[in-house]
């Protein structure tokens, strides 16, 4: 699923970012994958700087911290880093985090923050593995998603993630329910990279078209139990 290649966006040209294949894992619930070796190559250059039953879903939602992305996961002594990537995915209408291992070469003027997120939000949207959907893990995102990330970018300790066109893919997380799992899912994914303390998300660059695709007014998202 996660393959190798520039990212590319539905009627976009791509950004030139390359794709991890990674090495995978889910926290305490799937067996060891078996390992595939990646090398990530970002560009200089390429960003400017529901109803859940009992709840009413909260955007700044986000599972509890376990694995974190950014934590070094060790690496040859000739070879770049290797990192852990934490992403969220759903199961039994709760979140659960899967990891990925991956090297990553950095480019001058991009921060190992924005790199980062760059990459685990380019796996969130390519979706589970095979291997995880078998074991009841599941998303919204998936094969019609991939290729959606348009830009990442940081202003200070705030991340800000722009999307393709999600609604046109995923009209149904658009619903009360589909909200929750959908911005369980990003805020998870976002929030386990250390240091950053708020997300903007925007669809083709505008924050009111990401809200207005939830039914909700545009807002900044900060780190759950920040404020």
């Amino acid at each position: 699923m996660l393959r190798s290649g520039a990212a590319h966006h539905r009627g976009r040209p791509s950004r030139g970012w390359g794709v991890p294949a990674l090495r995978e894992g889910v926290r305490g619930a799937v067996p060891a994958r078996v390992p595939l070796v990646a090398v990530l190559l970002l560009l200089a250059g390429c960003g400017d700087g529901s109803d859940r039953p009992g709840a009413d879903p909260e955007p700044g939602g986000s599972p509890d911290r376990g694995a974190e992305v950014g934590v070094p996961a060790g690496s040859g002594a000739e070879g770049p880093p290797e990192f852990t990537l934490a992403l969220t995915f759903t199961r039994d209408e709760a979140p659960v985090q899967v990891t990925r291992n991956v090297e990553i070469h950095r480019s001058p003027g991009i921060s190992q923050e924005e790199s980062l997120l760059r990459v685990a939000l380019t796996a969130l949207l390519q979706g589970p593995l095979p291997e995880e959907r078998e074991a009841g893990i599941h998303s919204f995102f998936g094969p019609g998603t991939e290729g959606l990330l348009r830009d990442v970018s940081l202003r200070g300790d705030t991340a800000v993630v722009d999307f393709g066109d999600l609604q046109a893919v995923i009209p149904n997380a658009g619903s009360s329910t589909g909200s929750f799992h959908f911005l369980m899912e990003l805020n998870g994914t976002v929030f386990a990279v250390p240091g950053l303390e708020a997300v903007e998300y925007r669809m083709d660059g505008s924050c009111e078209a990401f809200w207005n695709f939830l039914q909700r007014a545009c807002q900044v998202i900060p780190r759950p139990g920040s404020a």
